[in-house]
């Protein structure tokens, strides 16, 4: 085991699946975001300085930055569309 896979073990975002194509999206996420949590470091290098927790902050405000613009459009949806389901 190399040292991406520890750091990627240790905040993932895989979860337990049967189907491969699932768990290829989960590794290529774990990566990508431990590549963006690198760039970032490299770019904002007093990003939580005496914490230890400085990745599991970066993904919080990642996680919601991809949610907060979807949020309001999801609560204006009274039901799935009959087509949809």
């Amino acid at each position: 085991m190399d040292s991406r896979d520890h750091v990627c073990n240790l905040y993932t975002t895989a979860r337990k699946t049967n189907r491969w194509p699932m768990r290829l999206f989960y590794g290529v996420s774990d990566s990508v975001v431990l590549n963006a949590f690198a760039t970032f470091t490299e770019n904002v290098p007093n990003f939580g300085e005496h914490k230890k927790d400085k990745r599991q902050k970066f993904l919080e405000g990642l996680a919601l930055s991809l949610i907060i613009p979807h949020a309001p459009q999801r609560l204006e949806v009274q039901q799935t569309l009959q087509d949809v389901k």
